[in-house]
């Protein structure tokens, strides 16, 4: 709690502090907006929240930095949340268009009005999945942040909160919805789904050029061993903080 609340004073000053403190007392959150230096216009925080930090990870210790991508054409955000790594992406690449996936229907509303200012993101309410079909959204108390899709609604599940059905969609799909023939960048971040999704991998993945993803083996078995396999073809690998990178050249 204490190293916690350190953090939001550090990226917010006392004033985010204070609100993270309140929030906690009495169940709510607040609203703190950063400017970052890499980004045109403020970015909206909750506090307290997963979205402190998130900012952390992409704008101060620069996870999402890929020196090898130039001049990105189509990037997709798989799991953007609020849309702190899509506005990183859309302020880094000006000339990208950056499509903003968030199945969770609060994020989404806040991913909305976080990007409005961009018009080179476009927000999509959908959960990427491994077939074009309607998922699951469980909430297995992590809060806002942490929402898992299931091709069930695992009833026996201990879930924190009610069980949401929402569009199931595949990166095969949204090329096609959108006219693309490829992406330049794709992003994950789907708290354990990125299993399901790279093991049905095989009729796109040869259209991706470089993969960042965050992988949760701790939440399902077996996203490390679907994310070696589909990105086996690409030349280069490695790791930086909580993420694992992948660059064809």
């Amino acid at each position: 709690m204490l190293s916690r609340m350190l953090m939001y004073y550090q990226i917010g000053g006392l004033g985010a502090a204070v609100k993270a403190v309140l929030g906690k007392l009495f169940g709510t959150t607040f609203i703190v907006n950063m400017q970052p230096a890499a980004a045109k216009y403020p970015v909206a925080l909750r506090v307290p929240s997963s979205d402190v930090p998130v900012y952390r990870e992409v704008f101060e210790l620069k996870e999402y930095e890929f020196p090898e991508v130039i001049d990105p054409q189509i990037i997709l955000d798989a799991g953007a949340n609020v849309g702190i790594a899509a506005v990183y992406f859309a302020s880094r690449y000006p000339e990208a268009r950056v499509l903003a996936v968030e199945p969770e229907s609060e994020n989404f509303e806040y991913l909305v009005r976080q990007v409005a200012p961009y018009k080179n993101i476009t927000p999509l309410r959908c959960a990427l999945w491994s077939h074009n079909e309607d998922v699951f959204l469980v909430d297995p108390g992590r809060g806002k942040w942490g929402f898992e899709t299931s091709a069930s609604d695992d009833a026996s599940r201990n879930v924190a909160g009610p069980v949401t059905k929402v569009s199931g969609r595949t990166v095969e799909s949204l090329l096609e919805e959108h006219s693309l023939s490829h992406l330049d960048l794709l992003k994950l971040d789907i708290e354990g789904a990125e299993a399901d999704v790279l093991n049905y991998s095989s009729q796109w993945i040869g259209k991706v050029k470089y993969v960042i993803a965050e992988l949760h083996e701790n939440k399902k078995k077996g996203c490390q061993s679907a994310y070696a396999a589909a990105t086996q073809a690409f030349a280069k690998h490695w790791k930086y903080g909580g993420h694992v990178y992948a660059a064809r050249d």
